[in-house]
């Protein structure tokens, strides 16, 4: 066990101190008012379509009806249901533009007030496009063909009609201006307004505005006015909301759509209003912004998102205006975090629908915010309730005593039992005593190889590691050839069990078996550091081994595969060869010692470990339900739901797809395999001094893999930190 320091801990203790007298104002004036938008939110309902939303594209609102594009096996149709009170799905009809001819699909339209509708169509075998008008009755106004209109592959053709009928239609090099007749009159070159990579979207705003897009997903935007007539021109009118990332632009009668990463806003030709805050509405956003979205009126939205009853699936969402001061008041629960999972996002939104005594809060910081930023929030006089770890070094925290004791909630709990979690798990996370944390899912680091080279056991030696390389010398021991990946990941555990006695704190680096050990690393390693370039998107059989962070349950078929034979999981390398493995959490809470809300924090950790989730569940029942899943075979299906065929066989369908090798159902001995590793996981929370003891071997190594040092002298350094290290913090 590697333990601090009573020094730092005093240390700490002081620089806390200070830090909370510094911050108390701080967590006052974060004290949120009653909506971030004006007095009110929005609340969703999530309404029940014919079929999945995933397939519905190019969603709009025309007078009283929302219009949308199904793509179904290949095949684009269109829909009109109406609105009245909400979305109409019994009245759902298809509405038929009798546009698209032989080989072309629908990419945008647009419908006038007066009933003429617009179609843009793309060329399904060249970069042309087609334009189409007609009346309301269905009979053609024009068809011009544009060989020379075309989109790149990353967005589709853009399309707006101004009050005059001219129709504006974007490409990948300008916007072209046809005139109300159907001719093509003139266009607008854009090179000079965005630079290469640059998204661009061409929309309808207020009062019949167009409005032209240009920047970079997920950052920010210029926004220009299309003036149209004879001399069509661009003219700036803002830039993207500040502050805040934009994902996508989306039209509007009421005024141009933006979908920022913390809030929806509108922009109406004097600046940008923040309609609604996305935390505050309880709705899940996705990093990259939802799929669809268009505004019904001047108090309701639908947009394309994942509900909390299934986060798997994207379903239709009606969002409806609030007022803050009609809602019941519930207990603010703190989260804070350092860049939250989507899963952990997605359980905030479900609890806060769900229950009616809390509401969660996720404050979010970046990296270089968590000694001057993070740290003082959780001394505040105010400090938060819950705290992520999943990328955090939790034993930083743990060993001063920072979290609540677990056990007692755990032992009270009417929702949760401690036999539904491996024994292994609790024991990893009970740190001095105390359970400090229950991750909801958690990633496996191993490596793979043939079993024909590395045997069946998933345990190893040290030695037999070395041994590999020495009857293999012509290959590779793994992709990332760097001294990182040996030192640290591979044998950071054996180095700092072999090499050191925590209990009276002497070390053995400069006996021969390390310098031995320094020699083989310099023999296998190229560079000190990883080369993050260099990852497994690259597939190479002469490595021997592939390091795998096991995420789901099916990379055991999906190694087989790729190797073409049985495979064979190792775990960290170990002085008497038992099979060790070591993982990473994920939607892993702790509540704060100090947190004054410590029954509702549970209440959430309790609602967050009750669902599944993305990763291998920490819950043994979610576990099993897994590998159930997993062992089951999908098939492709008919239309009529009936499993298609593929000569007399079922047609199967994979689960995933890895480097063109399908990975279609886990087979019994790989589903053993699975619970045999999952049992051999030493869930102790890295960092602490390990990550010390890696880095100084790190930093010292690379004298002596350039040659300007020798192996006894880098041994000899080696000795000296570490040991400084470990006897200061005994």
């Amino acid at each position: 066990m590697f333990l601090k320091s009573r020094k730092i801990c005093l240390l700490w203790i002081c620089v806390f101190a200070m830090l909370s007298v510094w911050c108390t104002a701080c967590g006052e004036e974060d004290a949120q008012g009653e909506s971030e938008a004006g007095g009110y939110v929005y609340r969703g309902e999530w309404v029940s379509f014919p079929y999945a939303a995933d397939k519905m594209r190019i969603m709009k609102v025309y007078g009283n009806s929302l219009y949308y594009i199904v793509i179904k096996n290949g095949v684009r149709a269109m829909y009109e249901a109406p609105l009245a009170g909400g979305i109409d799905t019994e009245g759902i009809t298809e509405f038929i533009p009798n546009c698209d001819g032989e080989g072309e699909y629908l990419a945008d339209y647009e419908i006038t007030e007066n009933g003429e509708y617009y179609c843009l169509l793309r060329k399904a075998d060249s970069k042309g496009c087609v334009l189409v008008k007609r009346f309301q009755d269905g009979g053609a106004a024009y068809r011009l063909e544009l060989p020379e209109v075309y989109g790149a592959l990353d967005f589709d053709l853009g399309l707006a009609v101004d009050g005059e009928g001219y129709v504006y239609l974007l490409s990948a090099d300008g916007i072209y201006q046809v005139d109300p007749e159907g001719g093509l009159c003139g266009s607008i070159a854009t090179g000079s307004y965005r630079q290469g990579g640059m998204d661009q979207r061409l929309l309808k705003g207020e009062e019949g505005r167009i409005y032209y897009c240009a920047g970079y997903k997920l950052n920010s935007y210029t926004i220009y006015e299309l003036m149209g007539g004879d001399m069509a021109r661009l003219e700036k009118r803002t830039d993207s909301p500040e502050g805040d990332r934009c994902g996508k632009f989306y039209p509007s009668e009421y005024g141009l759509l933006c979908d920022g990463e913390s809030a929806l806003y509108q922009y109406k030709g004097d600046g940008w209003e923040k309609v609604l805050v996305w935390r505050e509405s309880d709705i899940y956003r996705p990093r990259g912004g939802f799929c669809e979205l268009a505004q019904i009126d001047g108090e309701s939205f639908v947009l394309v998102g994942y509900s909390p009853e299934d986060y798997d699936e994207e379903r239709v969402c009606c969002l409806r205006r609030e007022a803050v001061s009609g809602l019941p008041e519930k207990e603010e629960l703190v989260l804070v975090s350092i860049f939250p999972d989507s899963t952990l996002e997605q359980a905030v939104a479900g609890f806060n629908l769900e229950s009616d005594r809390y509401r969660v809060t996720v404050e979010t910081y970046e990296w270089g915010e968590v000694e001057m930023g993070l740290n003082p929030r959780l001394v505040s006089s105010d400090p938060p309730d819950l705290l992520d770890v999943s990328k955090l070094d939790i034993l930083n925290y743990a060993q001063r005593s920072a979290f609540e004791d677990l056990v007692p909630y755990l032992e009270g709990s009417g929702v949760l039992d401690r036999d539904m979690f491996p024994e292994n798990l609790l024991e990893g996370y009970t740190i001095d005593g105390r359970l400090v944390c229950i991750p909801r899912t958690f990633e496996i680091h191993a490596v793979a190889g043939r079993a024909s080279r590395l045997g069946d056991g998933m345990g190893w030696t040290m030695e037999e590691v070395m041994g590999l390389t020495e009857r293999y010398p012509g290959q590779r021991l793994a992709l990332d050839t760097s001294a990182q990946f040996l030192v640290k990941e591979l044998c950071g555990r054996y180095i700092c069990q072999h090499y050191i006695d925590w209990n009276t704190g002497e070390c053995r680096f400069e006996g021969d078996e390390f310098r031995a050990f320094l020699e083989w690393v310099g023999e296998n390693a190229d560079s000190v550091r990883t080369d993050n370039s260099q990852n497994d998107s690259y597939w190479d059989t002469e490595r021997l081994l592939a390091r795998e962070d096991m995420v789901f349950l099916g990379q055991c078929a999906k190694m087989a595969a790729l190797f073409g034979e049985d495979v064979t999981f190792k775990g960290d390398p170990t002085d008497d060869g038992k099979a060790v493995f070591s993982a990473r959490p994920k939607d892993a809470l702790c509540i704060l010692a100090g947190s004054e809300h410590k029954e509702g924090a549970w209440a959430f950790v309790e609602y967050l470990l009750s669902r599944e989730s993305d990763g291998i569940p920490g819950r043994r029942d979610f576990l099993e339900d897994l590998i159930e899943a997993e062992m089951t075979p999908e098939y492709f299906m008919t239309d009529d739901g009936e499993i298609r065929m593929s000569g007399e066989e079922p047609d199967l369908k994979p689960k995933t797809v890895y480097n063109k090798v399908p990975f279609y159902y886990m087979t019994q001995e790989q589903a053993d395999m699975v619970r045999e590793i999952v049992e051999a996981v030493d869930f102790t929370p890295a960092g602490g001094l390990r990550d010390t003891v890696t880095d100084i071997i790190l930093d010292e190594i690379g004298g002596y893999m350039e040659g300007t040092r020798g192996v006894e002298d880098t041994a000899r350094i080696i000795q000296n930190r570490v040991r400084t290290v470990v006897q200061e913090n005994r």
